[in-house]
């Protein structure tokens, strides 16, 4: 099972990819009288930007963390790692053959795409080792396969705009299923009463092994891979039963706390 916050990133990174796509014609005038090298850097800071600022944002507002410093400081980051990517891209020679060039675009696209996932996951976290080889090689496979498919013949400009949706998702995914994928439990808040909120309005917090997350006046604790719930003396609900004592969670379930409302989603970490 993937967390829900992983498909949140995917769509917001889809999402700033279309809007970078759009976007794209007010460049052509600015980069047309410097040629494709200029070009190919404003797409990419444009592109990098985008979702960098959308994603982090998206992040920040499922961890109910201020919304606004975090758009802007996803925007600087991701436009500053894929303008880089695109400069140091823009050194690689010029070939004559359609499949070099086509590699060789690939190649470029893969490094910016590289540069912008460890940039962004580098910022909003410290991440172990393995989960930053993770985010490079979710962010180059993507930027790989979006350059290859931004200069296919034929159709250009689909091909085209499916390589910004095809970047923006992939960055997305760097970004956050690395760390998600090895939470013991994922904590949702939702509404007293009525649906659990969609992929697009979740307010989550993670738990990893070691720590612990407050829900009210409860705590949700993880040691040696178990799941405890500690209850205010007043208890809470948990699956419809009182619950006024520290419980083991073999399985999720929805917890209710005062007022509030919780869905616990129960994984099995990978390593």
């Amino acid at each position: 099972m993937i967390a829900r916050g992983v498909w949140a990133s995917a769509v917001l990174g889809l999402t700033a990819g279309a809007i970078a796509w759009g976007m794209t014609p007010l460049l052509t005038g600015p980069a047309g009288h410097a040629g494709a090298a200029r070009l190919d850097q404003l797409t990419m800071w444009l592109l990098g930007s985008l979702v960098g600022a959308m994603v982090v944002g998206g992040r920040a507002l499922r961890a109910g963390s201020p919304i606004l410093v975090e758009l802007v400081i996803g925007f600087a980051i991701g436009g500053a790692a894929a303008l880089v990517g695109a400069t140091m891209a823009g050194f690689v020679p010029q070939v004559s053959t359609s499949v070099t060039f086509v590699a060789l675009r690939g190649a470029s696209w893969a490094w910016c795409g590289v540069l912008t996932a460890t940039a962004l996951a580098s910022v909003l976290a410290r991440p172990r080792r393995v989960e930053l080889l993770e985010t490079l090689g979710i962010g180059g496979a993507g930027g790989l396969l979006a350059g290859m498919m931004f200069v296919l013949p034929g159709p250009a400009e689909l091909w085209q705009a499916i390589a910004f949706l095809v970047f923006g998702t992939s960055i997305g995914i760097a970004i956050d299923w690395p760390v998600l994928r090895r939470a013991r439990a994922v904590v949702e808040r939702a509404p007293r009463r009525g649906p659990v909120p969609g992929v697009m309005t979740l307010r989550e917090s993670p738990l990893y092994e070691g720590g612990a997350v407050a829900l009210g006046d409860a705590i949700l604790a993880c040691q040696r891979q178990c799941v405890t719930l500690y209850p205010p003396r007043s208890g809470v609900v948990f699956n419809g039963r009182a619950v006024t004592v520290p419980l083991f969670l073999p399985t999720g379930g929805t917890l209710m706390v005062a007022n509030q409302r919780f869905r616990i989603q129960l994984f099995k970490p990978d390593a």
